[in-house]
């Protein structure tokens, strides 16, 4: 029988029983808490992860994106380059990716900490070229388009974004027009296309330019040449002489950085032509008859070529600051440039002081706004160089040497110095108060170059504003449109005044001072809109893009004068400061051009093996350029490539890499159209005519045909190309072929006689320029010792093909010395080749030159004119050697050119007792001479014009030398900074000609 317990122990067993309940309950809380404090909102269980990522140079990395693979979960590094990030339990890998380097994914085992080196984009195969209105992969690119990097550009001393080419691209020549600070540089793509402007269009941030000569070159990302016509054609009508497309630097994402950089140069004159000394030139002209002058009288010999050179001094600061998130960032620079030239006197200066500032930023994930700014700023003083009258250089040249730069202050002056001081002309003086030397023996000009660059005071100060704004708007997956404003705004400003001074009868005087000052406005404004289609089906990869373009570019100048000037100083030369305004004068001009234009391009390739590209761009010009009827052009071009080692016979053990490409495409320019240059001109000046009531009216007149069927020119061009990788992508080969030929050049007309009065332009001529372009590239490494060896070479035939009818030849360039033309267009021959005189030796009866008589007429006249050289190279080339062993790198660059010709044009037949080159004394002729290469002293004119002055032009120049030292890791850290290098450098250094001249170049 079950005994009953009592209620107080039931009670306190029951209740003991709940608390163990409860304390059990409390215990499985507390375990879910920690349990639900290890896991994600799915109730996953996570691990925490941190490490620290750098580069390869041991460098931390900020900004790297740390993702779950797969996942939405991630993370960022700090300034340190740490990170720290929950891990859900099954997750199976972490992806670090950074803009620039290859993207890691890393396999999740048992462990807690990850650190990650981050390996830069893999090849160049993987890069991507800048193209019209967009980008490419390298591999995919089926035009001709040649890169050059900043890498490549940041260890130059260059101060002109165009000298970045020179040497580095094949088919690409970029000639200086001087040596002086600041000089204009041409640029010609796969030969001369013109025979006017030839110069290529050039596209800043996707804006038109007129020149890139304000652009701070460590501004610059990179630079790509489109050379062929289906890579040019999405700009039509303008591409006709290549494009060059300029990207500038753009912030990154990540820690903020402040860059510095220093440049210091010293530059000398490279190379100066020998001219006669005081006793060559005494017994010269002896000899020739001009003069008598006594050897034994001589007292000065004045080296008038080095007199006026000394050491030229530059100075470069850049200072730029770049930052950023992964929506936005901002690069922010100004750079400021400081060139002091090889003229002696402080007459030419160069200062450019730039300012940029680009940023962009995602707003939404579909929207994107930016902007790309640069202000430029020149204050630019130059000499006259090749001037007739008071060329520096030119009188350099042609002074002779018996005159002195100045008179001793103890010398007595001689009778034509003290004639005119005795009759108050006004003999300018040097800075210590010594008179200037006046030559003797030449009565015309040129003067003394110290004179005339006394007398120079004139001054170019201008300012250019370019840039733009733009949004990408992503309305859909796949789509992307743009819309981009773009605008420049240039200001020039040419300030001088010419002080009284006289140094002879002949112009080099000037008796009333004056002020001339003209300013230059130019205005242009570009809006474009287009949308492009990038989609991807299966091995089916295709990108099409189309848009319309609109812009307008106005110019107005105006020019005044006035004189004479109340005080010779510089705060007096100002315009209301004039004494009287019966000197005064005042012009100016404005014009107007608009432009619209619609393109598009289709981009196909299937599995990356099989590639091919159209594009079409429809154009027009505004009123002020072409007549009605022609104001619409249309250019279209195509391209194909094949990336042959992709197929499965082709073996890879060698050849890595291998693509075919070829292309045809049309392309316009619009360079040599002026204001309604196909409209008659009307005159109504000096018409005057009475009509019976004895009043004279003004009539007007046609003094200029027109021409209703102007159009422009046109290029159409075949380009056949070749890549190829080999030895595991350490050998890179590039070929091409070029078949470019420019038809409808703008050329002069011949009017009918009973028209009395001048043609318009015609389109009356075509232009054929062929060659082959080969570039290769050697990388390669043993150990810390890195080393690469490049080179470029093109060759290139030029001929006129075809020339109006009516038309024999136009003639170009004169020479003052033999007063006529000395170059030439004409079918058949280069461009404006060099047409003079054939020569047979020397006649040792008489030791003149023999003339051929090509007409065996028996007369050496005009008619016996032919060809004689051409200044077009037939063989271009460049080649780098870059070497680099831990911090020391050591780099040389070269340049050069061969098969072209330069005449020495600077001898003046009009002007006796001129000067004249040493090799004309040497190899002259003197009675019982039996082996003179040379004409007696006092040859004849025809001599000036003739195969005597032809000379090679061919060079091998030394672009560079450069060695370098960068700073270790170790330093870098303790003075704070990412990286930091010094470096010497010699520039222009050596060059090897045989040219007796100054630069063959």
């Amino acid at each position: 029988m079950k005994k009953n317990k009592p209620f107080g122990e039931l009670f306190y067993r029951s209740l003991k029983k709940t608390i163990l309940m409860m304390r059990i309950a409390l215990f499985m809380m507390f375990l879910g808490v920690l349990q639900a404090s290890a896991m994600d909102a799915d109730g996953q269980q996570q691990k925490k992860i941190s490490g620290i990522i750098k580069d390869k140079d041991g460098l931390s990395l900020p900004g790297v994106n740390v993702q779950v693979t797969g996942t939405t979960v991630g993370a960022i590094t700090d300034i340190e380059g740490k990170y720290s990030i929950e891990v859900p339990s099954g997750s199976k890998s972490l992806t670090f990716s950074f803009i620039g380097m290859q993207p890691q994914e890393i396999v999740l085992d048992t462990q807690t900490q990850i650190d990650v080196i981050m390996i830069e984009s893999a090849t160049s195969l993987d890069e991507v070229v800048v193209v019209g209105y967009g980008t490419q992969k390298k591999s995919l690119v089926t035009g001709a388009i040649a890169s050059v990097t900043s890498e490549q550009i940041s260890n130059s001393s260059i101060s002109r974004a165009e000298q970045a080419l020179q040497g580095k691209t094949a088919g690409v020549q970029v000639i200086a027009t001087s040596g002086a600070p600041g000089a204009d540089m041409k640029v010609r793509i796969r030969g001369y296309s013109s025979n006017g402007s030839a110069d290529p269009l050039y596209i800043v941030d996707g804006i038109k330019s007129t020149n890139i000569s304000y652009l701070n070159p460590e501004d610059i990302s990179n630079i790509e040449v489109l050379k062929d016509a289906a890579s040019s054609a999405i700009y039509g009508a303008e591409g006709g002489n290549g494009v060059i497309i300029v990207t500038t630097k753009k912030g990154k994402s990540g820690k903020g950085e402040i860059s510095y950089d220093y440049q210091y140069s010293d530059q000398t004159v490279g190379k100066l032509p020998e001219m006669l000394n005081s006793q060559e030139y005494a017994t010269y002209f002896n000899e020739a008859g001009l003069f008598t002058i006594d050897p034994s009288t001589i007292t000065h010999d004045t080296d008038w070529l080095n007199s006026i050179f000394t050491h030229g001094k530059s100075a470069r600061h850049n200072l730029s600051f770049t930052g950023g998130t992964e929506k936005s960032n901002f690069l922010l620079s100004v750079s400021s440039l400081a060139q002091d030239g090889i003229v002696v006197m402080d007459k030419d200066k160069y200062n450019r002081t730039t300012f940029r500032l680009n940023a962009d930023t995602k707003i939404k994930s579909w929207l994107k706004v930016g902007t790309s700014n640069n202000f430029s700023y020149t204050n630019r003083n130059s000499v006259r160089e090749d001037n007739e009258s008071n060329g520096t250089i030119s009188a350099g040249l042609l002074m002779d040497p018996l005159t002195p730069v100045t008179y001793a202050a103890d010398e007595v002056l001689p009778a034509h110095v003290q004639t005119p001081l005795n009759n108050g002309k006004v003999l300018l003086k040097d800075a210590n108060g010594l008179y200037y030397g006046i030559s003797p023996y030449i009565s015309k000009n040129p003067a003394n170059p110290f004179v005339g660059l006394e007398i120079n005071k004139t001054t170019n100060k201008s300012w250019v504003l370019q840039g733009n704004i733009f949004a990408e708007i992503q309305p859909a997956e796949h789509i992307l449109y743009t819309s981009r404003l773009g605008y420049e705004i240039n200001n020039n400003l040419i300030q001088g005044w010419n002080p009284v001074y006289f140094y002879n009868t002949y112009q080099a005087f000037n008796d009333i001072s004056s002020i001339v000052a003209t300013e230059s406005n130019n205005n242009y404004w570009q809006w474009e809109n287009f949308v492009s289609y990038t989609n991807k089906f299966g091995l089916h990869n295709l990108n099409v893009l189309a848009g319309m373009s609109a812009e307008s570019r106005s110019y107005q100048y105006i020019s005044a004068s006035g004189g004479p000037m109340l005080a010779e100083n510089e705060d007096f030369a100002q315009l209301n400061l004039v004494a009287s305004q019966s000197n005064s004068g005042v012009a100016g001009l404005k014009t107007l051009d608009k432009k619209a234009s619609y393109f598009a391009r289709a981009s196909y390739d299937y599995n990356n093996k099989y590639m091919f590209q159209a594009t079409i761009r429809r154009d027009g010009a505004g009123t002020s350029m072409l007549p009605a009827a022609n104001r619409w052009g249309v250019f279209p071009s195509f391209s194909a490539g094949w990336l042959f080692t992709k197929e499965s016979f082709m073996p890879t053990s060698f050849l890595s890499y291998g693509k075919l490409r070829a292309s045809w495409g049309k392309n316009g320019s619009l360079s040599n159209l002026s204001n309604y240059m196909y409209n008659s001109a009307v005159n109504l000046q000096y018409l005057l005519y009475e009509l019976g009531d004895n009043v004279l009216y003004t009539a007007a007149a046609r003094n200029q045909l027109d021409n209703q069927d102007l159009t422009w020119e046109t290029s159409v061009q075949t380009d056949f190309g070749l890549d190829l990788k080999m030895l595991k992508d350490k050998l890179t080969l590039t070929v091409d072929y070029f078949n470019k030929k420019t038809t409808d050049l703008i050329t002069p007309n011949t009017p009918p006689l009973e028209a009395g009065n001048t043609a318009a332009m015609v389109n009356g001529g075509d232009i054929l320029n062929t060659g082959f372009e080969f570039m290769a590239e050697f990388k390669n490494n043993i150990g810390d010792f890195n080393y690469s060896l490049s080179g470029n070479l093109s060759t290139l035939h030029n001929e006129v093909t075809y020339l109006n009818s009516s038309i024999q030849r136009i003639l170009g360039g004169q020479s003052s010395g033999a007063a006529t033309f000395f170059t030439a267009f004409e079918k058949g021959l280069p461009v404006w080749y060099f047409r003079g005189y054939k020569t047979d030796g020397i006649d040792m009866t008489t030791g003149q030159a023999k003339f051929v008589d090509q007409n065996n007429d028996g007369l050496i006249n005009e008619n016996d004119r032919v060809f004689i050289g051409s200044s077009i190279p037939k063989l271009t080339y460049g080649a780098s050697v870059n070497l680099s062993y831990k911090g020391i790198d050591i780099s040389a660059n070269i340049q050069g050119q061969s098969g072209s010709q330069n005449m020495i044009l600077w001898m003046r037949n009009d002007l006796p007792g001129s000067n004249f080159p040493k090799f004309l004394y040497d190899g002259r002729w003197v009675p019982g001479s039996t082996d003179a290469t040379r004409p007696k002293a006092g040859f004849n004119p025809n001599t000036l014009l003739s195969d005597q002055m032809l000379f090679d032009a061919n060079f091998l120049r030394i672009k560079q030398i450069q060695i370098g030292y960068n700073l270790p890791n170790a330093v870098l850290q303790i003075i704070k900074m990412k990286s930091a290098r010094v470096y010497m450098s010699l520039e222009d250094f050596f060059t090897f000609t045989s040219y007796p001249g100054m630069d063959p170049e």
